[in-house]
């Protein structure tokens, strides 16, 4: 889903974890749907997250959208930061909120216990 609207240079900024190329972003999703499933005793969400309305700006041919979001039945929400260029999503930074201490619980390197 990402990869295809991912410019090629495309990076997921995750400060609690890594900055996710574009080629890792899918083994990154694997992991955190694998954790939120272990949160909620083995189902995912539908929708997997529950976004605010979605706050925009472009400017200079560059798209920047920011949201609150929130993973129904678990504690992990933040907010996300979405640059869009003419050749795709390039960045998407996200902050969980402080107050939750690593809430991921995977043997995935980005999601270390």
């Amino acid at each position: 889903m990402v990869e295809h609207a991912a410019d090629k240079l495309f990076t997921y900024d995750d400060p609690n974890a890594a900055v996710i190329p574009k080629n890792e972003f899918a083994d990154y999703l694997e992991g955190m749907k694998e954790t939120v499933s272990s949160l909620r005793e083995g189902t995912l969400p539908e929708p997997f997250m529950e976004l605010s309305e979605v706050v925009t700006e472009e400017k200079e041919g560059v798209l920047t959208a920011w949201c609150w979001w929130a993973v129904p039945g678990t504690q992990i929400k933040g907010s996300g930061l979405i640059k869009v260029g003419s050749e795709g999503v390039v960045t998407f930074q996200y902050l969980r909120h402080p107050w939750l201490q690593n809430p991921w619980h995977s043997d995935s390197p980005y999601f270390p216990c």
